[in-house]
């Protein structure tokens, strides 16, 4: 049976140890774009603990591969410039199989618009 999600990597960005304001947005809609990052559906989290790294958690386990198979990352943001970004994933085995304990209520359930579509913001 195969393994069920999240399936989490963690990204560390040249955007330094504040990171700006709605980053994650940016984060999630890079993520999000098969055609930027490789990757597809997705959530991104702050690292507990560290402000200037985060957490993405791909489901299906498949589409977190083709990011970490990607080998340069850039998050283009008009007005602040471009964000080299790193990603691995979590050193610890714990975070490499997120619980969904960690993860907010309103992550693991997207809000949906009436058509059944997820809504972002």
């Amino acid at each position: 049976m195969a393994a069920s999600g999240p399936f989490p990597l963690l990204v560390e960005g040249s955007w330094g140890p504040d990171p700006p304001k709605n980053l994650i947005n940016k984060l999630q809609m890079y993520f999000q774009s098969r055609k930027k990052s490789g990757g597809g559906e997705c959530e991104v989290v702050p690292e507990p603990g560290n402000p200037a790294r985060f957490l993405v958690l791909f489901s299906p386990e498949d589409v977190r591969q083709n990011v970490l198979e990607k080998e340069n990352h850039e998050l283009v943001w008009q007005g602040k410039g471009t964000f080299k970004m790193t990603v691995q994933l979590p050193a610890d085995p714990g975070q490499a199989s997120v619980s969904k304990k960690a993860i907010p209520e309103e992550v693991r359930k997207p809000r949906r618009d009436s058509k059944g579509h997820r809504v972002l913001f």
